[in-house]
């Protein structure tokens, strides 16, 4: 009788124990993983993108040489993430940020290697534009239509299209794959001719 007592015992710890496991395991799985630098809390009303007007040098108040820190402090509203300055066309390692509205990319911030100075900023949202409303979104056709016959160009390192606007120092990146490519070229060193006048902006890169 004895005997069987331990063994009922016995096998009840064993279980309740397996079952303690489990749901430790369980809450454990259900633990998020954090990939976002939290720069401040995000506000319901949202991101002010009409003080954000894409400019030569700048982006509203946020300025090309200017430090981090002092960009930072007018994107209090979003969260930001880790990426590769490579990513927009900047070698030699370092780290640069993506800041994010929730889920929606907003802008990117490049410093200069060993360094908190910015040395560009990419205008990745459709509502960040130029005095003449231009935007990422925006299309060649209409790039064409306030600039007239502006050249595209190839950047083979980054297998990418690009409209450089040598007034401002803007660049108008397209992110289009070598089969549907925006332009034709007779040579990699030569600009290109428009052939798709409907490709969309990815993004703009103020320098």
């Amino acid at each position: 009788m004895n005997s069987k007592i331990i063994l009922f015992f016995s096998l009840f710890l064993l279980f309740s124990c397996k079952k303690e496991t489990e749901a430790r395991k369980i809450e454990k799985e259900k633990e998020p993983v954090e990939t976002i630098e939290t720069v401040a809390s995000q506000p319901e009303e949202g991101f002010h993108f009409e003080n954000f007007p894409i400019e030569k040098g700048q982006l509203g108040p946020i300025k090309v040489g200017t430090s981090l820190e002092d960009a930072e402090k007018h994107l209090k509203e979003l969260t930001r993430k880790r990426c590769d300055p490579f990513d927009f066309g900047y070698d030699g390692g370092g780290d640069a940020y993506i800041y994010y509205w929730k889920d929606q990319p907003i802008v990117a911030l490049v410093p200069e290697r060993d360094s908190n100075t910015l040395l560009a900023i990419a205008a990745l949202h459709k509502k960040l534009k130029t005095d003449k409303g231009l935007h990422p979104e925006a299309t060649i056709k209409d790039i064409l239509q306030l600039y007239g016959d502006l050249p595209i160009h190839q950047n083979l390192m980054m297998s990418w299209e690009f409209m450089h606007d040598e007034k401002t120092d803007w660049e108008f990146v397209f992110m289009k794959d070598p089969e549907h490519q925006v332009g034709t070229y007779e040579n990699t060193d030569s600009p290109g001719k428009v052939t798709d006048t409907n490709a969309k902006i990815d993004w703009i890169t103020i320098r």
